[in-house]
Parts: structure tokens; sequence; C-alpha cells
């Protein structure tokens, strides 16, 4: 049954959409934003590409990182999938600058 765009890509949207709520939870010194996921051809991997505003994202990343069981369980409720994939956090800056 064809969908029009391959199973990565919709698993991709997916893993965005479920995590959005989430990281912006986490992080406590700026606003946090997923701008899009890449997964790979196999489904074992997902790396989440962030946005920071008014942060720094070095701090971002690493309670990302600390949380990452807390956000694959809530991956595991939305997704139907056999295993959820592991997860890497790539977190850059906002265009704010702070002159």
């Amino acid at each position: 049954m064809p969908h029009g765009f391959p199973r990565h890509l919709r698993i991709a949207a997916l893993i965005r959409n479920a995590i959005a709520g989430e990281v912006g939870l986490l992080c406590r010194d700026g606003l946090l934003t997923v701008t899009h996921v890449q997964v790979g051809s196999d489904l074992s991997s997902a790396t989440v590409f962030c946005t920071i505003l008014g942060g720094d994202p070095n701090a971002a990343v690493a309670a990302l990182e600390r949380n990452q069981g807390k956000l694959r369980t809530c991956l595991s409720r939305s997704l139907r999938m056999r295993k959820v994939p592991q997860l890497k956090f790539v977190c850059a800056s906002g265009g704010l600058d702070e002159d």
C-alpha cells in the first residue's frame, strides 16, 4: 500500500511530532524547538535537530541526552513499531544576537 513517500520519512514526521511537545519541557533556560528529524534507512537510529533561543546549545543537548529514556518511552507509546529508534540530538543556537 504506497503512501506517496518512503516509510522512514513518515516515521521521521511522527517522531518530530511526538517529541516536539516533550523537549520544550526538558530545557529550562531557553525556548527549544525541534526543526527536523532524520531517520536511518533501517529505522534503528534517528537524529533529532533542535534550535534553542536564549540558551546554551551544549546544555540543551546534555539535558536531552540525560532524558533520552523518557523521550523513547514517549515515542513507544505513540509509534506502532517493534523497536523505537535510538535518538541522537544536534542542537544549534537561534538567530538572536546579544549586542
